[in-house]
């Protein structure tokens, strides 16, 4: 990830011996899977290893400043180009199989699943999942807290979700009584406004799509493609054109942006019928290999049905498929898995749970209190969608918004996105630390010790850079001192931060 790769360029600069274990094959997590459109929000708190990063791609499109967005291969070289210039050995396709200590609180060694094994005086666990931290016996959570757990306002099951949401009535039930494929899978009901559950937000794939046709590869229809699964956005497109409008592909892909490229786009997420697999990633953050290879591919048939649907359904006005048309996957991204991310955006997952736990109302305060602040988020507190729900016109709990148009006494609604601003916060070191009784020499950049919604403010990549920067410093730092990652001198951290021009005030 990238805050994985910021933590071993930083490492690697101190004079530390790194080993990158990678499980794809290819470094760069999101950045270099189709997140071309960064989530840069106040992008005056970038500093450090993440603002050289962006400075470097500027440099490639001969800018004098840097550029935020990115295309999937030139992102991969400059990180490529850091980890060589710190000397940090990579090793690809490496899951993880197990974890070692030597006593209750300190890692020995890693094996893989392939049989190496991997021996250090500090372990940093900067992937997605949170694996390294869960095998090494440190505590954590998964999916959302209610609001009484940690008195945070936004947090647990939301009573209305504005963002990406059905505007319209889409009748979900179908013609045998029961529910649309794209909502049956959902479980659990509409649920008390602020209750916790272990629901995951979805993930989607962010895909890096074109319109020069030189570079555009057609929407492949995928193996096994069942029409039938997508009537939920056939409908959805039926009555936008019942109500009087002009459907389109903006209707279902409204968050494609432009990036560098010739007419190169980062298709997000973007409406109430998109990209995002909703109620499709719960099974994730426990799930071995085996499963989260599945989950890989059911992603994967959906997006690309989505897209196959979009372009060539029957059933669709010319306006949806022939704008749909216009785009097609990049001939010149991810050449070696048939144009694809080889990355799912796994947006959460496991969230560490350490002596102190970030919040709602940590980001809020601002400032750092009794710790160091080892870097600012600029972003705002951003939870996509978590379940899709039939609702009633007296439904308990399920919002019946007044200016919601249509006839169907049956409608769907999504629930769980968030999206409000904050104003720039600081991060405290204690974020990055298990509880020393579990773990003396770990570190956790990325799966955060955070509730949902404090995780929802900080999950964001250029974060993750920010604080990767730090992890590699206190890894450097431990080592040097021989001192456990929660005992190094913490003033010292944030010095050396500063003189490497992180920023660490708000």
């Amino acid at each position: 990830t990238p805050g994985g790769i910021m933590t071993a360029v930083a490492a690697g600069r101190h004079n530390l011996t790194v080993a990158l274990l990678e499980q794809t094959g290819h470094v760069g997590g999101m950045c270099t899977n189709g997140l071309g459109k960064t989530d840069t929000g106040d992008a005056r708190v970038i500093g450090g290893l993440a603002l050289e990063f962006f400075k470097r791609n500027g440099a490639h499109y001969n800018s004098s400043g840097p550029v935020f967005d990115l295309e999937p291969h030139v992102a991969e070289k400059i990180f490529l180009e850091m980890l060589s210039e710190a000397h940090v050995d990579i090793f690809y396709h490496r899951q993880l199989a197990a974890v070692y200590k030597s006593n209750d609180t300190t890692i020995s060694n890693i094996r893989m699943v392939n049989g190496f094994q991997y021996v250090g005086g500090v372990f940093v666990d900067a992937s997605y999942e949170g694996d390294l931290l869960a095998q090494a016996g440190v505590h954590y959570t998964y999916g959302r807290e209610a609001n009484t757990t940690y008195n945070e306002s936004l947090a647990g099951r939301q009573v209305y979700s504005p963002g990406n949401q059905f505007e319209i009535r889409v009748d979900p039930i179908g013609p045998d009584g029961s529910q649309l494929p794209l909502v049956s899978m959902c479980q659990g009901g509409t649920g008390v406004p602020g209750q916790g559950d272990k629901k995951i937000e979805a993930y989607n794939f962010r895909l890096c799509l074109t319109k020069n046709p030189a570079n555009l590869i057609p929407f492949p229809k995928p193996d096994g493609y069942d029409p039938t699964v997508y009537e939920l956005p056939r409908r959805y497109a039926a009555a936008i054109a019942a109500s009087g409008k002009t459907p389109n592909v903006g209707d279902f892909l409204a968050n494609t942006q432009p990036i560098p490229g010739d007419r190169k786009y980062d298709a997000n997420n973007g409406g109430p019928m998109s990209t995002d697999f909703i109620c499709g990633s719960d099974d994730y953050p426990e799930a071995d290999d085996t499963l989260r290879t599945a989950l890989y591919v059911a992603h994967k048939q959906y997006t690309q049905g989505l897209l196959w649907f979009l372009a060539n359904d029957p059933e669709l006005p010319d306006t949806v498929r022939t704008s749909a048309r216009e785009f097609g996957l990049c001939g010149d991204e991810f050449t070696d898995n048939d144009y694809w991310p080889w990355q799912l955006y796994v947006r959460e997952a496991r969230r560490m749970i350490g002596g102190t736990v970030f919040t709602e109302n940590t980001a809020r305060a601002r400032y750092v209190t009794g710790d160091v602040s080892v870097g600012v988020g600029g972003y705002h507190f951003d939870s996509h969608n978590v379940q899709r729900m039939v609702c009633y016109n007296t439904s308990d709990h399920c919002a019946h918004p007044v200016n919601m148009t249509g006839n169907s006494a049956f409608y769907v609604l999504n629930e769980g996105d968030v999206q409000v601003g904050i104003p720039p916060f600081e991060m405290p070191y204690s974020l990055m630390l298990p509880r020393a009784a579990e773990a003396s020499n770990l570190l956790v950049p990325v799966a955060v010790s955070s509730s949902h919604m404090g995780f929802c403010t900080v999950r964001l990549e250029p974060t993750w850079m920010i604080l990767g920067h730090a992890a590699g410093i206190a890894a450097a730092l431990a080592v040097h001192t021989h001192t456990a990652v929660q005992d190094i001198v913490r003033t010292e951290l944030q010095a050396r931060l500063v003189a490497e021009n992180q920023i660490v005030h708000a």
